[in-house]
């Protein structure tokens, strides 16, 4: 009786902390976009003004957003038990999370040829870290491939 009890609990505290944790992360996103993009033409204009948004930055923000709709619908299925429907959207998350990569990149990059970038950041800075960022990524992730170690979870996307 004992065993079943201690077995439960670690799981029940396991589903408690993604579960609060997938209902924290919208909250904060939406706290944090709200004024300078999701909320925008509501809240009225800031100032200093902000830059007219393009339409890759509308697409960056769906990708993204919907990046986060679907890490709260994958812990709802989790914590409801159905992990068989949990599964099923692997393929177009993987595939999301390559679009969120370019997309990503590309809107950096536009951001320091337009002189504009998140916070305040000089957009030469911004522009590199994310450049660099992803460098380091993927020369990683192929350094650990040719040398044959597996990904620290024992599964691979690449």
């Amino acid at each position: 009786m004992a065993a079943s009890g201690s077995s439960t609990s670690p799981r029940r505290a396991e589903r408690a902390f993604f579960g609060g944790m997938s209902a924290l992360i919208p909250v904060t996103i939406l706290l944090g976009f709200a004024r300078t993009y999701y909320l925008r033409t509501l809240v009225g204009a800031p100032s200093p003004p902000l830059p007219t948004f393009t339409p890759l930055i509308h697409v960056h923000g769906a990708l993204f957003t919907g990046w986060i709709v679907l890490l709260v619908a994958q812990a709802r299925l989790v914590a409801a038990g159905r992990v068989d429907v949990h599964r099923r959207p692997g393929v177009a998350g993987a595939a999301l999370a390559v679009l969120m990569t370019g997309v990503g990149t590309l809107t950096a990059l536009q951001g320091g040829v337009r002189g504009v970038s998140p916070g305040g950041i000089d957009p030469r800075r911004s522009g590199a870290a994310c450049w660099w960022s992803l460098r380091a990524h993927c020369g990683s992730r192929s350094r650990s491939r040719t040398a044959g170690s597996p990904s620290p979870t024992g599964r691979s996307l690449w």
